[in-house]
């Protein structure tokens, strides 16, 4: 990806993140393939800080724009619900055995990623696609 794409996407991501109401978070942006070789993005956050990480795919630049904006509004919904999954992963965990603990996470991390995916679905038309720098040449 070219500087002036990585400039306009950082613009980008931090407008969908103010308007998602992350406008006091720090959202850095990565490019390295993901864990998943089946996913274009993935997102940490740092606990007790308003931090988000988020790795994009190598090719992210080359995918449909739709796409790229529900990727990235999918992304930043993991920021916006993250105190919700820090909360289950460290007071929660301790008051389950393991073999249950295994059972519930499992479980609520599928329906945690189809919510914030429902979610981006039902918000994403609100917002325009990113308009990437044309190429010069």
């Amino acid at each position: 990806m070219k500087n002036a794409d990585r400039r306009e996407l950082q613009r980008y991501v931090r407008w969908l993140a103010n308007e998602l109401g992350l406008r006091d978070w720090t959202i850095n942006l990565h490019y390295a393939d993901t864990d998943d070789e089946h996913s274009y993005a993935e997102t940490r956050t740092t606990f007790g800080r308003k931090i988000g990480d988020i790795s994009l795919c190598e090719d992210f630049r080359e995918l449909d724009p739709k796409i790229q904006r529900h990727t990235l509004i999918h992304e930043l919904l993991h920021c916006v619900f993250a105190q919700e999954q820090e909360f289950i992963r460290l007071d929660i965990k301790g008051h389950l055995g393991m073999p249950a603990w295994n059972i519930f996470f499992s479980a609520y991390q599928s329906m945690h990623e189809y919510a914030i995916d429902g979610v981006a679905d039902s918000i994403e038309r609100k917002f325009p696609v990113i308009q990437w720098p044309k190429a010069h040449g």
